[in-house]
Order: structure tokens, then C-alpha cells, then sequence
């Protein structure tokens, strides 16, 4: 009677919530676990293969946060498990090993012994088109930002050090992944012998198992970021950033068969090295290719807000000289919401933040033909249970709101100036972006 009293409940749950079940497989049970006690099995699991004088680690980069991965390595469907460890007892050993599983079993298929401080860089890729995939691992080398990427490949279930009697070195490494040719491994090193520095920019493809070089340029300045993609319309190639003295100049190159021919550059009037939480290069209108981020730079600040607040704005290249204004967006995570601006504002608009009455306003201004300072708009994030007695509702309008962050987004408008860019309320909150909100 329970027997079919149970087949009966589960019926019941099937019916009324609508989903299916699915049987375990050998592939659903490779991948991660979801309770935290499967989670410390499986840990446990994995560090039974380490020595008694190995842990595992968690890499430097913030793109891979888990001491073990699970990639399908050989391309047979099932999942393998990378797993990270260093030595206990040296701070210059580490590496990584490979469990496979057999017969519901996991085994311990490869262990990969390096030299460094930290992992900094992990990529699974097909660099020669050929069967067996490749290994790339980077690791920090402890003298300065430089690094180390050895490269290994998989084949019949062998791995081979490609990089064993040299590793490449590099300051950026970046896998720039074609759908109609072989990935191209881009690096970056630099030279600080110079008061002004230089970057060595070099383009490796994988011939014959080994690593070789198609392409290298020197540019002035220290590389902080690359980028591979879309730069055009019409064309693919590499965007980089290289910082200089209070300012980073960008530069925009293409890729004509694994040759990269610079095709212009713009400075940006900021020290990029300041803004290592924000992503220079990102494709910010879903058009497929991508931006750069000029920071504007408020025209005056009485508050506490730094590069993180400014306005950034995202510059396109027309695929010959310029770069287009395309985005323009104030970033405030903080207090919970993105205000998104018409580019065409920013030919007359300046802004600056001012603090008043212990509330930030941030206010977009113009100049009049007398050269008199008129404002536009103001908007401002204030506590929503005391914003009543901090404002004068008469003089605000309520673009939002934000119960996860308490917050009440407000605007200031002068009609007449406002009236000049077709500025009113309903504008307003239609760039009002609100996490968790609504406007």
C-alpha cells in the first residue's frame, strides 16, 4: 500500500509542478555538485590524489574561481577534472593534475609539475587543428608582472610539454578564437629598462607541435589590456591599451593573415592603471563589435566619488580614422542603477557631482550664448525612508525606486534649458536603468 501511495505522490508532484525528470547519467554525474555535501566529498575526493606536502589552490585570476574545472579534455563527451595544487613546502612549486573517470570510478590520469608564485592564466583549446586538444597554463614568475605560459598537448591520452625547453613569456596573454582558421595566441611583454617603456606585441600559432611566431611589434608604452574581436564593421583585429604617463593611448589593429597593421590610435586623457576593476573594451550595444571606454571626467567634484562613478563614455571605430560616441552611461552599482544618456547630449552637456544637503547630486549643465552656466537636469539616489524631510517635493520628480537598496532616484528639471535637447520627465526615466527596481 505505501509502495503505490508513493507512486501516487510522485504523480501528483509531476502533474503539479510541471517538470520532468531525467535519469542520472554518467555525464550528469561528472558535473558539479550542487549541495555543499557533495561538494566536500568531491574535494575530499580530489586531495586524496595530492601528496601529504600538496593543497589545493584557488588561481590569482579572478576568471577562474575554483581550485578544479571539469573540461571535456579529449573531446570524447565526458568530462574530465582539472584540479590546481601547490607545494606546502616550496612557494615556487605548483601545477595541475587530471582525474578521468572509468567503471563510476575517478582516477588520476596526469599530474603537471611547474615553477611560480601563482596560476595566473588556464585555457583548453585546438591550436593546430589536429586531433588532441592543448593545455595552456600560465603562471606568475615572482620578478615583477612577468609570467610564464607552458603549453601542453593531449593526444592518445598522453600529455606532451610543447613549451618544455622555453616558455613563453608574456606581461598579457590573450586566445584570440576564429571560426574559419587556427586560434592565434596573442602576447604581450614589456620593457622597463626606459623611462618611457615599450610593449613587444607577438602573434604565436601552433606548426608542427610547436609554438612559432607570425608576427611581432614593438609600441611605445606598457600594455594593460588586449582585446581580440570584431573593430569594425567589416573587420576582426586586436584593440590594446598601452598606459603612459597620465594617459593611455589605445591602439586598433587588424589582423590580414596573422600580420597585425596598426590602423589608428586614440588617447585617453586617464591612467588606465587606476581603473583595474573596469573593462576598457566591451561590445556595450549588442552590435558585435567592440568599444573602448573614455572616461569624461566631471568638471567639478566636491564629493567622494572617484573613477568608478564618471561617466563613461563608449567610443566605436568607423573603420578609418574616428572613434564615434555610440554609449554614454553613468555606472552606480552602489546605490543600485545605470543612467543611460542620448550621445547627441554630450555635443552641449557638461556635468559635474555636488554635494548638497548631505545628497549627491550629479547635474548636467550647458553654457548659454552669454557663457552663463545653465542647468539642465540633476538626478540623485537618496534613502527612501527619509527622502521626504531631506527634499522639497515640490521641486524633484521621482524617477524610480529600488527596495533592495532602499533607494529613491530623483530628478531636478529646468523646462526652459531642458526644452532645448526635448529633456522631460518621461526621457528621464526611459534612462534610468534600476537593478532589482523599477523606474
Amino acid at each position: 500500500m505505501k509502495k503505490y501511495l508513493s507512486i501516487l505522490l510522485v504523480g501528483w508532484a509531476f502533474l503539479l509542478g510541471g517538470c520532468s525528470f531525467n535519469m542520472a547519467t554518467p555525464e550528469s554525474l561528472i558535473t558539479a555538485p550542487l549541495s555543499t555535501q557533495e561538494q566536500v566529498q568531491q574535494r575530499q575526493m580530489i586531495t586524496s590524489f595530492l601528496d601529504n606536502e600538496e593543497v589545493l589552490i584557488t588561481p590569482a585570476n579572478q576568471q577562474l574561481s575554483r581550485a578544479y574545472l571539469f573540461e571535456d579534455l579529449d573531446n570524447d563527451g565526458k568530462d574530465e577534472i582539472v584540479a590546481f595544487y601547490r607545494s606546502k613546502e616550496s612557494k615556487f612549486v605548483l601545477g595541475f593534475m587530471i582525474l578521468r573517470q572509468a567503471a563510476g570510478e575517478w582516477n588520476l590520469q596526469h599530474k603537471v609539475v611547474a615553477y611560480g608564485t601563482d596560476i595566473d592564466y588556464f585555457e583548453v583549446t585546438d591550436l593546430d587543428s589536429q586531433p588532441g586538444n592543448e593545455l595552456l597554463f600560465g603562471v606568475k614568475t615572482g620578478y615583477g608582472s612577468s609570467k610564464e605560459l607552458n603549453v601542453y598537448q593531449m593526444y592518445n591520452e598522453q600529455i606532451i610539454e610543447v613549451t618544455k625547453d622555453k616558455p613563453l613569456d608574456y606581461e598579457q596573454i590573450l586566445l584570440a578564437e576564429m571560426s574559419k582558421e587556427k586560434p592565434l595566441l596573442i602576447a604581450a611583454t614589456m620593457d622597463i629598462s626606459s623611462l618611457v617603456g615599450s610593449s613587444t606585441i607577438e602573434l604565436y600559432t601552433m606548426q608542427e607541435d610547436t609554438l612559432q611566431i607570425t608576427d611581432q611589434k614593438v609600441f611605445s608604452g606598457y600594455c594593460n589590456a588586449l582585446r581580440y574581436g570584431r573593430v569594425s564593421e567589416k573587420e576582426y583585429g586586436l584593440m590594446a591599451a598601452m598606459r603612459h604617463n597620465h594617459f593611455t593611448n589605445i591602439l586598433i589593429l587588424t589582423n590580414e593573415e596573422n600580420k597585425l597593421q596598426l590602423k589608428t590610435e586614440y588617447p585617453l586623457m586617464y591612467d588606465e592603471a587606476d581603473m583595474q576593476k573596469i573593462n576598457i573594451f566591451e561590445d556595450t550595444n549588442a552590435d558585435g563589435v567592440l568599444e573602448v571606454c573614455s572616461m569624461w571626467t566631471p568638471e567639478e567634484n566636491n564629493t567622494a566619488k572617484n573613477y568608478q562613478d564618471y561617466l563613461r563614455v563608449w567610443l566605436q571605430w568607423d573603420g578609418d580614422k574616428e572613434l564615434q560616441k555610440v554609449n554614454a552611461v553613468l555606472e552606480n552599482s552602489t546605490e543600485g542603477y545605470r543612467f543611460v544618456l542620448d550621445v547627441d547630449w554630450l555635443e552641449q552637456l557638461y556635468y559635474r557631482f555636488n554635494l548638497i544637503d548631505n545628497i549627491i547630486w550629479t547635474e548636467f549643465y550647458l553654457f548659454d550664448d552669454d557663457g552663463k552656466q545653465q542647468e539642465v537636469f540633476a538626478i540623485a539616489a537618496v534613502d527612501q525612508l527619509s527622502w521626504e524631510k531631506e527634499v522639497e517635493q515640490d521641486q524633484v520628480i521621482i524617477l524610480g525606486n529600488s527596495p533592495s537598496k532602499n533607494k529613491i532616484y530623483l530628478a531636478k528639471i529646468n523646462s526652459q534649458q531642458a526644452e532645448i535637447l526635448n529633456i522631460d520627465q518621461s526621457k528621464l526615466i526611459s534612462c534610468l536603468k534600476i537593478d532589482g527596481g523599477k523606474s
